[in-house]
C-alpha cells in the first residue's frame, strides 16, 4: 500500500510539472517506430504509430503539440511530422485547449511501458489530492486561501490574489504568523527604511504593495512545499505531518513579531514626545 501511494504521488508530481520539450535520453530503436508526445509542456511515451493516430483522431494530441521519434534529432510540431501530417489536414479545426482537456489526460499506464488515456474523473481525483494537501498546509482559514488559489488557477482575474487587510495594517507580523520568516524579516526592514528615506507616504505605498502581493506569495510558497513533498516521495501521515510543520501558523512567532511592532510604535511616540518637550 505504501508503494502504491508513493507511485500515485510521484505520478501527480510529473503531471504538475511543465516546461519546454526536453528530448528523452533513450537509446534509438529502428525495429519499430516509437514516438513521444509533448502536450502542455509534459513528455509522454513511448507510443507506437497507431497510438499516436488514435490520439490525434480523439483530439488528445493537437496540431500545435510536439512529437519526437526515437532516434530522431529534435522535436517537431505534430502538424509538420510527415507520418501524421495528412491526418491534421483532413481534420476539422482543433478545439480550444480548455475544451480538449475535458476529454481526459495522458498518464503512465502502471501495467505497461506505454502511456494510456484515462477519463476525466482521474483528473478530478488529482485535483482532490491537491486540495487536500493545500488544506493541510494552510491550516486555519484554509478555505479562504483555497478560494484564492482556485481564482489564480483560472487565470481569468488579474487581481485573483486579493487584498490582505492584516498585511496592510500590521505588516510583517502576518508573515511571521504564517511561518514566512525570511519574507517577514525583509518586510520588517523595508517599511522602516522607506519611512526614513521618503517619509510616511513611502511607507504607506510599500504597505499597499505588500497587501496586494501577500496572498500570491503565500500560495506560491505552498505550491513549492507540495512539490518538495513530491520530490521526497512523502505519502500518508508522513506527508500530512510535513505539510503541517511547513505551513499552518505560529502563534508564538506572530505574537513576538506583534510585540516588536508595538515596541516600534511606542519608541516613535516616545521620541516625538521628547521632541515636543524640548521645544516647549
Amino acid at each position: 500500500m505504501q508503494d502504491e501511494q508513493r507511485g500515485h504521488h510521484a505520478a501527480s508530481a510529473v503531471r504538475r510539472n511543465s516546461g519546454r520539450p526536453a528530448t528523452p535520453a533513450l537509446a534509438a530503436s529502428r525495429v519499430r517506430r516509437r514516438w513521444y508526445a509533448n502536450v502542455d509542456g509534459q513528455n509522454y511515451g513511448p507510443f507506437e504509430s497507431h497510438d499516436i493516430e488514435r490520439m490525434v483522431q480523439d483530439g488528445r494530441i493537437l496540431d500545435t503539440d510536439y512529437l519526437w521519434e526515437e532516434g530522431g534529432s529534435s522535436w517537431t510540431e505534430a502538424r509538420n511530422e510527415a507520418a501524421f501530417r495528412a491526418m491534421f489536414q483532413s481534420r476539422m479545426p482543433s478545439l480550444p485547449q480548455s475544451e480538449t482537456l475535458n476529454l481526459g489526460k495522458i498518464i503512465p499506464d502502471k501495467d505497461t511501458e506505454h502511456w494510456g488515456i484515462i477519463p476525466e474523473q482521474e483528473a478530478a481525483s488529482e485535483q482532490d489530492d491537491l486540495t487536500r494537501d493545500l488544506r493541510e498546509f494552510f491550516g486555519p482559514r484554509a478555505e479562504t486561501y483555497l478560494a484564492i488559489h482556485a481564482r489564480m488557477r483560472s487565470g481569468t482575474n488579474a487581481f485573483a490574489g486579493g487584498w490582505n487587510w492584516p498585511v496592510f495594517f500590521i505588516g510583517f507580523p502576518w508573515f511571521f504568523y504564517r511561518k514566512m520568516y525570511v519574507i517577514g524579516a525583509i518586510v520588517l526592514i523595508a517599511p522602516a527604511l522607506a519611512a526614513y528615506l521618503i517619509g510616511f507616504t513611502g511607507n504607506a505605498g510599500i504597505s499597499a504593495v505588500l497587501a496586494t502581493l501577500a496572498n500570491r506569495i503565500y500560495i506560491s510558497i505552498a505550491m513549492r512545499r507540495l512539490k518538495k513533498a513530491d520530490t521526497l516521495a512523502l505519502v500518508g501521515e508522513e506527508r500530512r505531518d510535513y505539510l503541517r510543520r511547513a505551513g499552518g501558523v505560529s502563534v508564538v512567532a506572530g505574537t513576538l513579531a506583534g510585540l516588536v511592532l508595538a515596541a516600534s510604535f511606542a519608541s516613535i511616540i516616545f521620541a516625538e514626545y521628547l521632541k515636543y518637550q524640548k521645544s516647549h
